[in-house]
């Protein structure tokens, strides 16, 4: 018989067993219908994070912004952005991180390993989003559009510094003269006057 285990249900004997139709877990999120769907159970006999259609989605719920979570250790990781804490920090350094996939991902930078790889060219990179943002390039995908003149982009950076033309913002200023620019590799540039190089 399937029983509590922390967070996720022990299912080993669950295609063998006469199961009751359903069991009610600890958390008092509502009940799961007995099933033998092979795609719930992973290959260590567990069932995790199942969704159940017979209960409320988004139960658990932060009291200080409001926003809504299925899992109660999404809303845990939730409560770490408001309360900046960060409690997975590398051995290397002092960085620390609130999230234990971003740990994962900075560790990467101090191995070298690069595991997304482009399956069109050579390139590699230690964040499946760094690769994702790559093979626009291949793509030629230009998912964000300026709503002024419709230009379109691949990154979102490249856009908010496009906003730029229009707005006439320039954020980079020079100390020593009071210059300004849209780019920061204008003001390098720039700052090369007032250095000699």
């Amino acid at each position: 018989m399937p029983h509590w285990t922390g967070n996720v249900y022990d299912l080993e004997d669950h295609s063998t067993q006469n199961d009751p139709p359903y069991v009610e877990n600890n958390l008092n999120l509502g009940t799961m219908k007995h099933h033998k769907e092979s795609h719930c159970i992973e290959k260590t006999g567990h069932l995790k994070s199942h969704p159940r259609a017979d209960r409320e989605e988004n139960t658990f719920k932060c009291d200080l912004c409001q926003a809504r979570f299925s899992q109660s250790g999404s809303l845990k990781r939730h409560l770490r952005t408001h309360g900046g804490e960060k409690p997975f920090k590398c051995d290397i350094h002092q960085s620390s991180f609130g999230q234990s996939g971003t740990l994962m991902t900075h560790l990467g930078i101090h191995s070298g390993e690069k595991p997304f790889k482009s399956d069109i060219c050579q390139a590699s990179f230690t964040e499946s989003g760094t690769l994702k943002k790559h093979l626009r390039i291949h793509s030629g995908e230009k998912p964000f559009k300026c709503d002024i003149c419709q230009a379109s982009f691949s990154q979102s950076g490249t856009l908010k510094t496009h906003l730029r033309t229009h707005s006439g913002e320039k954020p980079f200023k020079c100390d020593l003269c009071q210059a300004s620019f849209r780019h920061s590799a204008s003001l390098k540039r720039h700052l090369r006057i007032h250095s000699g190089e």
